[in-house]
């Protein structure tokens, strides 16, 4: 061994998938599914319910981003956002803060635009 190959770091690894890939085994195997079907593109309520399962553990406990998540289960970021806010309803946890709007807080949102389209349109007209 040369004095190059012994300095040499190794590559850093990712710590991610491997947590993601446990998460969704373990979930498959609560379930009694294979991981193939759960990434396949099947919609039987039992796969959903597995995948949601598995993208609400995910979220929970990674760090991945919500676009991660998506590319690693086959799936668009929306997908894992709606899993996770109809999980969050499930079990009333707002994980990642993505639970749902009051009612209360969507007027006043929904008020606050208006007012600025409001605004905006006095401003075009001067």
């Amino acid at each position: 061994m040369t004095i190059i190959e012994s300095t040499q770091e190794e590559p850093q690894k990712r710590f991610y998938l491997p947590t993601a890939r446990r998460i969704l085994r373990e979930t498959c195997e609560r379930y009694g599914l294979s991981e193939e079907s759960v990434l396949s593109a099947r919609r039987d309520k039992h796969i959903v319910d597995c995948r949601s399962e598995a993208i609400w553990l995910i979220a929970k406990e990674t760090g991945l981003t919500l676009s991660a998540m998506g590319r690693f289960l086959g799936r668009a970021h929306t997908s894992v956002i709606h899993s996770i806010r109809r999980h969050n309803e499930a079990t009333g946890e707002n994980v990642r803060k993505l639970g749902n709007i009051p009612a209360a807080q969507k007027a006043r949102n929904l008020a606050f635009c208006r007012k600025r389209k409001v605004i905006r349109s006095r401003e075009e007209a001067r």
